[in-house]
Order: C-alpha cells, then structure tokens, then sequence
C-alpha cells in the first residue's frame, strides 16, 4: 500500500487548467461549462479528450486525402520521365498525416482481395465488377 501511494506521489501533478482549456477547444467544448468541468470525473474528462483527438486525426486525414492522391500523381508522373518502366508502388496511406486504423485497414485488405479473387475467378456479373472497380484498383 505504501508503493502504492509513493509511486502515485512521485507522477506528474495534474494541470487541471490545461486539462480545462484542452476541453474548451474541442466542439464539446461550449457544452462544459467550469462548474460542470470541475463535478465531470477525470476519467471521462480524459475519454472525451482521446475521442476530440482521434475524430481531429480523421479529420486530418480525410482533408488530406486530395494532397496525397495528387502526390501519388506528380510521383507516378516524376518516374515516368525518369524512364522508370516500374508501376508506382505507394500507397495513399504514405502521404497522409495520420496513421490509420491498423485493423481496419487489415480488414479492408482482406475485402479487397477477397473481391480480387471472386473477379479473376468470373464469379460476379459484369455489372457488379463496374461498380467495384474504384474499390479494388490498386492506388
């Protein structure tokens, strides 16, 4: 019990001002008034701020998705006057600013290539492969 207490004294202190602020500017936000902030527990508070940022970061990335497809571009574009016979091999995950959901990437990938084979093995009408063609192309 007493390592207990020695190593909880021995953390950082808590800012709560800087923890109110970084409440403030998320869009819950105008919601959190000081006297709701201060009778809200911590570990919401800290829920709420892991939620603004992973929402932040997928904002990022979905505003960023046009830069790194014109970068994919410029790149495939740079190769082939270079001379290089090679298919551009970058992913649009390359450019962006976030990392993305490692399991769900996972899973696409997975869907994609399921997809891939269900198409190569003509098990699909045509149709159906029209409409998931800008799904399974690479890049």
């Amino acid at each position: 019990m007493i390592e207990t207490y020695r190593s909880y004294l021995a953390t950082k202190p808590l800012d709560i001002l800087n923890l109110y602020l970084q409440l403030r500017a998320t869009p819950l936000g105008p919601e959190f008034p000081k006297e709701t902030f201060v009778r809200t527990p911590i570990k919401l508070i800290g829920h709420f701020l892991h939620v603004a940022h992973e929402d932040e970061k997928r904002r990022a990335n979905i505003v960023s998705v046009s830069t790194a497809k014109l970068s994919q571009v410029v790149l495939s574009c740079a190769q082939a006057m270079g001379g290089s016979k090679e298919r551009n091999r970058t992913k649009i995950e390359d450019f962006l600013p976030f990392e993305l959901d490692a399991a769900a990437s996972e899973t696409e990938e997975l869907t994609k290539e399921i997809l891939t084979k269900l198409v190569k093995s003509k098990r699909i009408p045509t149709n159906v492969i029209a409409a998931l063609s800008p799904h399974i192309t690479p890049g």
